[in-house]
């Protein structure tokens, strides 16, 4: 089984093998973010792992920590190399349906399940399957 280190690592391999990115640490160890520089500017990629593939969350005091004043964009990624999504901070907030979590500090993005909301979730995220998204 892939653990959420490992595959966070494995990602990190993928970033470092992209042309016009470089893939620095991010200065609060705690977060599970880097700090990218690509030709468009440096911005902060935080990294959101699930095993199923489906369900991702965050907290909005941990996104403004991480971002800091640059372009924050959220990988959720899978178990496996070709299970990721790459979507803006923007988007996430303007285009998804999110879940209030833990009354309003947190989010929880679902892509699985029967509700209408969720299924949405699910097809919008098919058009974040680029890399080409961290240099635009």
């Amino acid at each position: 089984m892939t653990t959420s280190s490992k595959r966070k690592r494995e990602f990190r391999t993928q970033l470092d093998d992209l042309p016009k990115i470089s893939v620095e640490g991010h200065p609060d160890k705690r977060i599970s973010a880097w700090e990218i520089q690509t030709s468009t500017g440096k911005k902060v990629i935080w990294l959101h792992y699930n095993r199923y593939f489906h369900m991702w969350s965050g907290t909005h005091a941990a996104a403004q920590k991480a971002a800091a004043g640059t372009t924050l964009i959220h990988a959720f990624l899978g178990p496996k190399s070709d299970q990721y999504y790459i979507v803006p901070d923007s988007d996430l907030h303007n285009e998804f349906t999110l879940y209030d979590q833990d009354d309003g500090r947190g989010w929880l993005l679902n892509a699985a399940g029967e509700a209408a909301a969720t299924k949405e979730n699910e097809d919008l995220l098919t058009e974040y399957r680029s890399f080409s998204i961290l240099t635009t």
